[in-house]
């Protein structure tokens, strides 16, 4: 049968970067069901789904969209380097849609660049090791979401620049997750530096983040991994009208921002909120942090926290 056409009705009201919409032209499509009402078939119409976000993945090409149902999808997710400008959009209201894994896996695995996830719950067992989303790839585009139950709910790196060369992973640079919650785990964002053998030492790129929230988080909302001293794990990196709330019970998480362990690493966090003074410890970041009008329970910060 001829490929079916992208409906913008179907997507109406799904937020994008700027307020827009999701309305591009002339896109193939697929759609995924786990429990469809009609006869399960080759994804090309909603009334003869795919069984699974994994298949529809393979079968996609890149620039292709693929319309999610409501369900629990139990398989773990890896969107290849080549499959690029892949949109997965759960088609329904929010929080209906979920990537649910048990066990010390990472749930969504994304290499390829220009991937867009709308609408997508991330879900975990809350095994230790656990990973929720694992991105390499430049361009990413998240917007309400939720990632919940993992040991880490996000992974922000790169891939080297010999990986890049490769076609293996992208770059991990320019992305933004928007209107995403991150909760009820040990850590909520990770930001992951690398090392090319013979090159040099690289950290994550333009990794943005707005009005999104952190609850829940026994460790930390953001921290670094280094890759030794004064090595640095992240360069541009924003936070912007972000939301930071304690464990459910009242009590603290470790820390809110976990960002100090090398001054090279540089960003900045801005009009955010957070439920305790700065002066309390909870938040440490680089001095080449931009922390500007942040509030908290003393007011409007006006120093960086290190």
């Amino acid at each position: 049968m001829p490929r079916r056409r992208f409906d913008p009705l179907l997507v109406f009201g799904a937020p994008l970067e700027g307020g827009g919409l999701l309305v591009p032209a002339m896109l193939d499509q697929w759609y995924v069901n786990a429990s469809p009402t009609g006869q399960a078939g080759d994804g090309r119409a909603y009334d003869h789904p795919l069984a699974t976000i994994a298949e529809a993945i393979t079968a996609a090409a890149s620039g292709d969209v693929i319309f999610v149902a409501p369900g629990d999808y139990t398989d773990e997710l890896t969107i290849p380097v080549g499959k690029s400008n892949l949109t997965i959009l759960g088609a329904a209201r929010r929080g209906s849609v979920y990537v649910s894994v048990t066990g010390a896996v990472t749930a969504l695995t994304n290499n390829a660049n220009g991937t867009r996830l709308i609408n997508i719950t991330i879900e975990g067992d809350e095994t230790a090791g656990s990973i929720g989303l694992l991105n390499r790839g430049r361009g990413l585009r998240y917007s309400v979401g939720r990632i919940l139950n993992l040991e880490t709910c996000a992974q922000f790196t790169l891939g080297t620049p010999t990986e890049v060369d490769a076609g293996t992973y992208g770059d991990g640079s320019d992305t933004l997750c928007e209107d995403v919650e991150f909760s009820w785990a040990t850590d909520g964002v990770d930001l992951v530096g690398v090392t090319d053998v013979g090159v040099g030492d690289f950290g994550t790129t333009q990794n943005y983040f707005r009005r999104c929230t952190f609850h829940n988080l026994s460790n930390s909302s953001f921290k670094e991994t280094p890759l030794g001293v004064a090595t640095q794990s992240f360069r541009d990196l924003e936070v912007s009208d972000c939301i930071f709330r304690r464990i459910e019970a009242g009590t603290e998480p470790t820390y809110y921002m976990l960002l100090n362990g090398s001054n090279s690493n540089s960003g900045m966090v801005t009009r955010c909120s957070f439920p305790t003074a700065l002066a309390g410890g909870k938040n440490l970041v680089s001095t080449a942090v931009i922390w500007a009008s942040n509030y908290h329970t003393d007011g409007v910060s006006t120093t960086v926290p290190s």
